[in-house]
């Protein structure tokens, strides 16, 4: 493992055990010197000009393009997606998360749950992360994980594999939708030991950029 690598892993052991341990409901934002430095509504941003940086960026970045954060407003949006968009396709990705912000409330819910205090909403939680390329200037990054949504009424998990792009703008790594692509898969062997008979009644998932 890199030395880059094991810097990130070892946050992501961090923000595990502080998950565990941690009280029921509360936010936990763990710093490195990857970044983020901070929040800016829910996603973490502020992240340093170098392959560890770019990683960290990468995973909360992905994340926070494909799972509803509330507030989910229009409003909201346009600021979350200002934070960590590039410049020049923050108009169409803040389209396309009111987009599929309502589609998660028509499939599972997940306004209508929140709103009245019930949890619900998605995560992506990283399997393994791989950086495709890197300059000063751009970066791709490779990001297996599971994607987990829930609600009272669903609990669905799928495993996605996603290439972030990023571009060095404002003195931070951007998201670059236009060029950022998932795909389903590939999902692990499970054995039927490691197969639970059913969903908790009830999860607190913890998120991993924020």
């Amino acid at each position: 493992m890199t030395p880059v690598l094991r810097g990130l892993w070892a946050g992501a052991l961090l923000l595990a055990l502080v998950a565990c341990g941690g009280q029921t409901g509360q936010s936990v934002l763990i710093m490195s010197a990857a970044g983020p430095s901070h929040q800016v509504l829910g996603v973490g941003v502020g992240y340093a000009h170098n392959e560890a940086g770019a990683l960290a960026a990468a995973v909360t970045y992905a994340e926070a393009a494909a799972t509803p954060i509330f507030p989910v407003d229009a409003a909201t949006e346009r600021q979350r997606v200002a934070a960590y968009a590039t410049s020049s396709e923050q108009a169409a990705l803040v389209q396309q998360r009111l987009t599929s912000i309502k589609g998660y409330d028509s499939s599972y819910g997940v306004v209508a749950a929140k709103s009245r205090g019930l949890e619900a909403g998605a995560h992506l939680y990283p399997m393994t992360v791989t950086l495709q390329s890197y300059s000063d200037s751009d970066a791709t990054v490779s990001v297996w994980g599971n994607l987990v949504e829930y609600s009272p009424s669903v609990f669905r998990a799928l495993y996605l594999t996603e290439t972030v792009a990023l571009r060095w703008e404002a003195g931070d790594w951007k998201f670059v939708p236009s060029r950022t692509s998932a795909t389903l898969g590939p999902v692990p062997d499970i054995t039927q030991a490691a197969t639970a008979a059913q969903p908790p009644a009830q999860v607190d998932w913890q998120p991993w950029g924020r």
